[in-house]
């Protein structure tokens, strides 16, 4: 019974986790703009020193730490690689719902860097850059907060159900 608490509850803190980064980065790749390093062209202005790390710690809490996360719940009772009776419903609802949270937030992280009190004042920048990301990644997530509700919906009407 620890084992799947601890799995449950480690499960879904990474699955927070990586919302929670990837809208924290989105935001600081958002106020840094456009920069560059290297090439063979001239840099307006260079990349500040952390911006690849950033880049990277984005990349992996949208397509690794989550689905760490939806696995150990998919897998809490049974073990590795074998999914739980009921197990993978489980993981479907939270994969379900870190796509809705992970768009909408990285969107408003966006939405509030670009046009925010904290907009960078980067000469030529309107911000316009920083609005198609908000509006595509809200766009995104709508449709995820849309299946999960007709998902919910058609659960609760299943015959032999308590409403539990």
């Amino acid at each position: 019974m620890a084992r799947y608490w601890i799995r449950t509850v480690l499960g879904i803190a990474l699955v927070a986790g990586s919302v929670t980064v990837a809208s924290l980065g989105i935001y600081d790749l958002v106020q840094i703009g456009t920069c560059s390093d290297g090439g063979p062209y001239v840099n307006v202005r260079p990349c500040p020193g952390d911006t690849a790390l950033e880049a990277m710690a984005l990349v992996l809490s949208i397509f690794v730490v989550p689905f760490a996360g939806i696995y150990l719940i998919a897998t809490r009772v049974h073990g590795l690689g074998k999914a739980a009776p009921g197990g993978t419903g489980m993981a479907a609802t939270i994969g379900g719902l870190w796509f809705f949270l992970l768009f909408t937030c990285m969107g408003a992280a966006a939405l509030v860097a670009g046009d925010g009190p904290a907009a960078p004042d980067v000469p030529g920048d309107n911000g316009s850059g920083a609005r198609w990301v908000a509006g595509t990644f809200l766009l995104m997530g709508a449709p995820a907060l849309l299946a999960m509700c007709v998902g919910l919906a058609r659960g609760a009407r299943r015959p032999g159900r308590t409403g539990r």
